[in-house]
């Protein structure tokens, strides 16, 4: 019986140990995707230059996924947080183990405070909130079936940047949605 016991808590901390691995995988891509597009600068006729910059757009709120697993949180968290945003996650009535294992991770690896923060509530309280709310500048959704539509149509009604595609890959891709593509343009002399 001991044995089954002790064979069952290996197993569970060979995969957690194994998924923080790939978390950690996922965030150090993360991380290098933003600093190789983290600006570009253009010659132009004329003797000027123009310098385009990223710039954050600010608060990310990302809603939906009942129960979360550790390696899909990472995956919607670091392409944001990656290019300087801050992060809130719409958690289902109750904190799940995945966001206070990331919370955890995030502290010990010296993240500022508030650059993720969690908001729990019933069903789509909290989300229809956040799809309004001023302070928040974008908002992914990572799972078009726990969604209601009316929070969806709140979100862009309220003028959010807005992402229903879920995966790895379209986390990548609104990462660079969200942020805000500054112009600057150099006189170099002519």
């Amino acid at each position: 019986m001991l044995a089954d016991s002790a064979s069952a808590f290996v197993e569970d901390l060979t995969a957690t140990v194994e998924e923080i691995a790939v978390c950690r995988a996922c965030l150090n891509e993360s991380a290098a995707l933003a600093l190789r597009s983290a600006g570009r600068t253009q010659h132009l006729p004329g003797g000027f230059m123009v310098q385009e910059m990223e710039r954050p757009a600010g608060v990310v709120a990302l809603i939906g996924q009942r129960s979360p697993t550790l390696q899909g949180i990472v995956a919607a968290v670091a392409p944001a947080i990656a290019r300087g945003n801050a992060c809130l996650i719409v958690s289902s009535g109750h904190l799940d183990p995945a966001i206070i294992a990331l919370s955890g991770l995030l502290t010990e690896a010296g993240a500022p405070p508030g650059l993720i923060g969690v908001v729990t509530g019933p069903d789509d309280t909290p989300a229809d909130r956040l799809a309004t709310e001023p302070g928040i500048d974008a908002v992914r959704f990572l799972s078009s079936a726990d969604v209601s539509a009316q929070v969806v149509q709140a979100a862009r009604n309220a003028g959010k940047r807005i992402d229903q595609q879920p995966g790895h890959d379209a986390g990548r891709a609104f990462g660079g949605a969200a942020c805000k593509i500054k112009s600057i343009w150099i006189p170099t002399g002519a």
